[in-house]
């Protein structure tokens, strides 16, 4: 009872900010998204405010707990996506080729690092949990498809690949991908001209 108490009190002291916000953000009548931590009160509190002004709303059942127990037994299991996987030196242009073939998946760009001892340039990494949330909804787009991904080790920067994910990038189709000692300077010159020369 207590804890029902709390949580009413907690909607109802932060209900207006968060009508304020989702008026920002999202026209009367358009659909919205809710859930939180478990999927219960609060969640369940703003989903029917935000409906009687006329939001169409959709609530996540058990909230992002089920959702990343959802996740993480996906990841567990093997991948039916198979890979076609690009392998070579740094400079070898193998993120460009990524970005540029289809379907791929751009493994360094959603650990935000290069993969490198330089790789943190371009500021802080998602969590582990936020990498493997996106790892999953990309994988679920994909199911029995062939997809283009860059063979990478376990570890990007501070994040670790899925066992399964990192398995069938290795079980697919490997490609050497090379370049000339010039272009792949040329190469890590542009992708690196951020760092500090010291």
């Amino acid at each position: 009872a207590l804890a029902k108490s709390l949580g009413a009190k907690y909607i109802c002291k932060n209900l207006q900010s968060i009508i304020d916000e989702v008026y920002k953000r999202a026209k009367v009548g358009s659909a919205v998204g809710i859930y939180c931590a478990k999927g219960g009160l609060r969640s369940s509190s703003v989903a029917y405010v935000l409906s009687m002004i006329g939001y169409r709303i959709y609530r996540l059942n058990g909230g992002y707990k089920a959702y990343r127990n959802h996740v993480l037994e996906f990841l567990e299991r093997s991948l039916s996506t198979k890979f076609i996987t690009l392998f070579g030196n740094t400079g070898c242009y193998k993120s460009k080729l990524i970005r540029a073939l289809s379907p791929s998946i751009d493994l360094e760009a959603m650990a935000n690092h290069l993969g490198s001892v330089f790789g943190a340039i371009n500021g802080a990494q998602p969590s582990q949990k936020s990498f493997e949330d996106a790892l999953f909804e990309k994988l679920i787009t994909l199911k029995d498809q062939i997809c283009f991904i860059e063979g990478e080790s376990r570890r990007i920067g501070s994040l670790t690949l899925p066992k399964s994910l990192y398995e069938a990038m290795r079980c697919g189709i490997c490609v050497e991908v090379s370049a000339s000692l010039e272009n792949r300077i040329s190469c890590i010159i542009s992708d690196y001209k951020s760092v500090d020369k010291a």
